[in-house]
């Protein structure tokens, strides 16, 4: 599935490893992309997964499975809802 991100947010996603791939495969590398259970302004998203993707963007906050990627937060704010 190909996404269309503003350039702006896509700018914004220094931390990707993948080259931001997720646009043209819907993939974060040859992964999936982490599911994500909310967002929290606009920033950041909780992730269902527990275990560690090996992405920079991956981290854990208060025992909590966050990703800090903007473009996987666009993507989920606006087309799984």
């Amino acid at each position: 599935m190909k996404f269309h991100v503003p350039e702006d947010v896509v700018q914004s996603a220094t931390r990707c490893d993948h080259k931001k791939s997720c646009l043209e495969t819907g993939l974060c590398g040859d992964t999936p992309l982490c599911e994500v259970v909310r967002t929290l302004q606009q920033k950041f998203s909780f992730l269902s997964t527990e275990k560690s993707v090996g992405c920079n963007c991956h981290i854990r906050f208060g025992g909590s499975p966050l990703c800090m990627c903007p473009v996987r937060t666009y993507i989920f704010e606006h087309y799984n809802r």
